[in-house]
């Protein structure tokens, strides 16, 4: 039995080699395998961080883009809210700066005639004025009118205002 058992011994000898054998292949391709999960989350992760910048990115443009059309809209009521604040006051009392031409003008336009003040043609709105202490703004708006076009005298400009972004001003020609 001896030569039995040493061909037993022999044959466990190579099943249990195998079988290590194996489990060295199983611990190799469980490596490789989590290496390449690992690989794929990571790019995984990489391409869904990218498209979340991209999308953050077009999201922060679609908001400033929105942003800027809420301020011009909301410069342009102000605008036509300042333009019905110097028309009724003009109007009602006469009180700003060169009321006596804007009575004649309005009297020269009745019978349904355009009124200046209302009238885009003879308004002007200009931005990037820069904002002085103290100033005049009808004589900046004088001044720089003439500088733009020589036809218009100084006595055609009769009311100016400043909005509240201090670098945007109305002239009402």
């Amino acid at each position: 039995m001896s030569s039995d058992d040493a061909d037993i011994k022999a044959q466990f000898k190579t099943i249990i080699e195998s079988m290590n054998d194996i489990k060295k292949g199983q611990s190799s391709m469980q490596k490789m395998f989590e290496s390449k999960l690992d690989k794929m989350k990571t790019e995984l992760m990489s391409s869904i961080d990218d498209k979340f910048k991209v999308l953050k990115s077009d999201i922060d443009l679609q908001w400033g883009q929105q942003q800027t059309k809420i301020e011009q809209l909301s410069n342009s009521v102000e605008s036509i809210m300042n333009r019905l604040t110097v028309e009724e006051g003009v109007v009602a009392e006469g009180s700003i700066s060169g009321a006596m031409n804007v009575n004649q003008t309005n009297q020269s336009y009745q019978n349904n005639q355009v009124n200046p003040l209302n009238n885009d043609e003879v308004t002007v709105i200009a931005s990037g004025v820069p904002f002085e202490e103290g100033e005049d703004i009808l004589i900046k708006a004088k001044q720089i009118i003439a500088e733009i076009n020589t036809e218009i005298s100084e006595n055609d400009i009769v009311a100016a205002f400043r909005l509240k972004s201090k670098t945007r001003t109305t002239w009402i020609c």
